[in-house]
Order: C-alpha cells, then structure tokens, then sequence
C-alpha cells in the first residue's frame, strides 16, 4: 500500500498465526487537528522485528464514503503505491484472503497472502471501521504481517474523517535504514493521499 510501506510495513515476525494488534483511538490535541487539517499527518515508527509503523491524517469526507474504498481489493492498487496484481483467492471463516505483491526499490519484490476482515466496531464510544489485515503463515516470501486501518467521523469537525493506519512487519530480508527512513517519511503519508485522491476520484462534484 507506495507500500514499501505495506512491504516494510504489511509484515511481521511472530510465531502465532494470528499475530494482532488491538485497535484503539488515539486522541489528538487541537494543535494536532488544526496541522492535520492542513494536510498533514502524525508519523511514528520503531525499528525493532517486528517493524511498526503508524500514520494518522484527517480526510474531507465521509467515513461511508471512504470505507469501501478500503474493501474494493480490485482497485486497492489504484492508490496504494507499491501494490500490485492483488487478487481475492477466497474465504477463511469470517476474513477474506487477498494475494498480492510489493514492489521495493532495489530489493526482491516481497508477495504475500493476507486475511482481511472489516467491520463496524465501537471504541471509546465512537462508531468506527476497523479493518484489519493478517498475514497467513507459510505464504509469499515475506515472515508475517499484521495491522489495521481505523475510520471515525472527528467530534471536533464531522466534516472531517479520522484515519489510523498501523502496520506490524517482517518483510523477510534485511531492510536497509534509508529504505525505513522513507517509508516512514513518505510511504506512509502517501497512504494517507492516496485514499483522499481516490476519495475525489469517486465522489467529485
């Protein structure tokens, strides 16, 4: 998903084939909202195996209209950079098992099978989309992955939508720092864009 991000950040090293991280919320400042408003984004990410990255940004749009954007696999590499010949192979109880490949910059292409589930969850008392995403073990070339994306219409301005992204990762080779420190300068607010140019794509007026 300019998924070096996805690559570096769509995987992780764990030995439980459910690896997973609780969704949660995480509360914004005023001075943080009225940056993010201007089209900034929060980044964050620690260099350890697993490898965790997050981003937050706020998108002009409805939480209804940018939710599908999340689900519709087929076009998810419109706007998610580095992603590419993602497929639905099929179902596993309630997740949906999408296969797909990330293309990185002078390193191996890493592939990867992942089940995906969506939902409308309460957190904190707010209604939001959680999507969340696991890599399904012994698959592709990559060690594991797992993480989510998180949806809620902002209290302060409900024009507006909250958008967490968190990803878990061990792509499976060694990862060089300046790779990291791109996907955590660019990759990362690019997931951001690329859903808000999609958003505009499908909803332009």
């Amino acid at each position: 998903m300019r998924l070096i991000l996805a690559l570096c950040l769509s995987l992780a090293s764990l030995t439980s084939a459910y690896a997973s991280e609780t969704p949660a919320i995480r509360t914004l400042t005023a001075d943080e909202i009225a940056r993010l408003k201007e089209g900034d984004t929060i980044v964050t990410a620690a260099g350890r195996t697993p490898v965790r990255g997050e981003v937050i940004g706020l998108i002009r749009a409805p939480v209804d209209q940018l939710a599908p954007i999340l689900v519709d696999y087929p076009n998810i590499t419109r706007w998610a950079p580095a992603t590419e010949d993602l497929v639905v192979v099929g179902t596993d109880g309630d997740a949906t098992l999408i296969e797909g490949r990330t293309v990185l910059p002078l390193l191996t292409d890493r592939t990867w099978r992942m089940r995906s589930r969506a939902s409308w969850q309460t957190l904190g008392g707010k209604r939001a989309f959680v999507y969340r995403f696991d890599h399904v073990p012994g698959t592709g070339n990559i060690n594991t992955s797992f993480g989510y994306w998180l949806l809620y219409t902002l209290d302060e301005d409900p024009a507006y939508t909250y958008v967490r992204y968190v990803a878990n990762a061990d792509p499976g080779i060694a990862i060089p720092s300046g790779v990291l420190r791109f996907v955590t300068s660019r990759a990362l607010p690019d997931l951001i864009e690329g859903l808000r140019d999609r958003h505009a794509v499908l909803h332009s007026r």
